[in-house]
């Protein structure tokens, strides 16, 4: 056993000492610091953004209305709105009113709408008697303007606003999520719409992944490769073989030890980058994702995968640039076998999934991403009605 030990820290020392090793360490340090500074803090929901506009041409409609309204003297609570918004945009609402095609960005329109929020000198407490209003709203409306946070009189402007127009903006949580990066808060086109419980969602299942996916599934085996495909000729040089073989140590522990020291790249470079988002995700983000975790033996056993391809190469042809070519082609061959095998996914599974669910009678009916029309009655049993082809296009019934 001490002649495995001695071959394993002999490989270990080997991988330590390779330049690519200590330029993935400083990749791993660079990325973790620039992860460092990012941060949250929870807000109230006071300024509108682009995505929260849910009828884009409702809102353009119901504004050039409420323009028309105002130029004609009837009062109402979009004409109040429209007279207290910026000339330019007037100026938009004019053209439409007149006939002509004025397209608005949404930006605009947003950018607009949230200068509303800084005044009440557009609201008038009679003209919104008529509208349905939300139970946060009417808290806000028994509380008096001067024993309201500047955010808390945003938030009772901006629930004035979505009364006014109904149907326009989805439907948003009371507090949401501004990210920060050392203490600096995030522009306005890339802050978050969601609450806390949605921004740990959309970190665990989108961000976290994506880095993972790309650094663990991508770069580390790429540069474990690098490191590793010369661990095998070299072992085979006459030298170095014959003075291995002269350690008391058969053949399959040596190679064993080798494989073992050549994974030892990865346990090094994994080690370090799961840990520190781990840490990071969980002092800065207060997300304690244990799973995450999880991603080292994941890793080592993906990287162990392909390094047996390039120790099989090297056994075989004694050359690194070989044992790197064929990794990298059995690499590309997996890549278009799992392409393959999302798209026939794609074309022959996911055509059974439902798009559309309605009540008939006691039964239900259910249309298909294929085209299907499918009956489900009470007990379960499911009857296909109309049976579509794959990639068949829209089909219209007659009455």
């Amino acid at each position: 056993m001490r002649a495995a030990y001695a071959v394993l820290y002999d490989s270990f020392h080997a991988a330590l000492a390779s330049r690519i090793l200590w330029v993935a360490f400083i990749g791993i340090w660079c990325l973790l610091a620039l992860l460092t500074p990012f941060g949250y803090r929870e807000t109230v929901t006071t300024s509108f953004l682009d995505d929260d506009i849910a009828a884009g041409t409702r809102l353009k409609g119901l504004l050039a209305q409420g323009y028309r309204d105002e130029k004609s003297g009837e009062r109402n609570a979009v004409a109040s709105m429209v007279s207290a918004l910026d000339e330019s945009l007037r100026d938009d609402l004019a053209s439409i009113v007149d006939g002509k095609e004025q397209p608005i960005r949404y930006d605009d329109l947003t950018s607009g709408i949230n200068g509303l929020l800084e005044t009440d000198n557009w609201y008038e407490k009679e003209l919104w008697q008529g509208f349905e209003v939300s139970g946060e709203l009417s808290k806000l409306e028994f509380i008096k303007s001067d024993e309201l946070s500047d955010l808390d009189l945003k938030r009772r402007r901006r629930l004035r606003v979505e009364a006014a127009l109904p149907g326009v903006f989805r439907p948003r949580s009371p507090r949401s999520i501004a990210l920060v990066y050392a203490g600096l808060d995030f522009p306005s086109f890339l802050k978050v719409s969601v609450d806390k419980s949605q921004f740990k969602k959309l970190v665990n299942q989108f961000a976290l992944p994506l880095i993972i996916r790309w650094m663990l599934g991508f770069v580390f085996v790429l540069m474990g490769v690098l490191v590793t495909a010369s661990v095998i000729p070299e072992m085979l040089q006459p030298g170095s073989l014959h003075l291995l073989l002269s350690k008391p140590i058969s053949r399959t522990t040596l190679l064993l030890t080798k494989f073992l020291g050549g994974c030892s790249f990865v346990v090094l470079c994994v080690s370090q980058l799961i840990l520190g988002l781990f840490l990071i995700a969980g002092l800065r983000l207060d997300i304690w994702n244990v799973r995450l975790l999880w991603c080292l033996p994941a890793a080592v056993f993906l990287f162990s995968v392909f390094y047996s391809v390039s120790v099989l190469a090297g056994l075989i042809w004694r050359s690194p640039i070989l044992a790197i070519g064929v990794t990298v082609l059995f690499g590309g061959l997996c890549l278009i076998v799992g392409f393959v095998g999302g798209l026939m996914d794609g074309i022959v599974d996911r055509q059974a999934e439902l798009t559309g669910v309605a009540r008939f009678g006691e039964d239900w009916i259910a249309s298909t991403r294929g085209g299907d029309l499918l009956r489900i009655d009470q007990e379960g049993a499911v009857e296909k009605i109309i049976d579509s082809e794959t990639f068949d296009g829209d089909r219209v019934l007659p009455p």
